[in-house]
């Protein structure tokens, strides 16, 4: 997780997940843009967006994008309410990870330590193949926010969850 000074790129937050070719979540990393300094002024807003790139990395999908607040980070509302994970995420991690004893997402047998994590906007650096994990091929795109995915070259999938800068500056 963090933030910089990423540049005027067309995101605000960005979350990459690596999922392996089994289907768990094996890496990802979360960001938030800090060149949009007059959206974050609001911290509460910066809270939001951090708390919701981290949930996707732990496969958590978002409550909402019509603006109502179900008093999560995971919906997209700007209610103070909305800043935090609440009960029903954690209880989704519950199950998703239910299976931790029996699966061991850091031992594949393989040493992908060398992959680059894209963090570029569609169009824009690795999204040319410069050697860099690509953002791929656009899945959905609603409200400011849009998923891309990108195969692995172990046989797993990047997926990139990414929170659109507003219009207006």
């Amino acid at each position: 997780m963090c933030n910089a000074v990423y540049g005027y790129n067309g995101w605000l937050g960005m979350a990459t997940i690596g999922i392996d070719s089994n289907g768990h979540i094996d890496r990802g990393t979360a960001k938030v843009n800090d060149s949009y300094g007059w959206y974050w002024d609001d911290q509460e807003e910066k809270n939001h967006v951090m708390c919701q790139e981290v949930g996707h990395l732990f496969g958590l999908g978002h409550t909402s994008v019509d603006g109502t607040s179900q008093g999560t980070c995971m919906d997209y509302s700007s209610h103070p309410d909305s800043e935090w994970p609440n009960e029903h995420d954690y209880e989704q991690l519950a199950d998703i990870y239910a299976d931790l004893d029996s699966y061991n997402s850091y031992d594949d047998g393989t040493d992908d330590s060398t992959t680059d994590i894209c963090n570029a906007p569609p169009g824009k650096g690795c999204n040319k193949n410069n050697g860099a994990v690509p953002m791929g091929v656009l899945l959905h795109s609603d409200h400011g926010h849009e998923i891309w995915a990108a195969s692995r070259k172990d046989g797993g999938v990047w997926l990139h969850h990414v929170r659109l800068a507003p219009d207006d500056q």
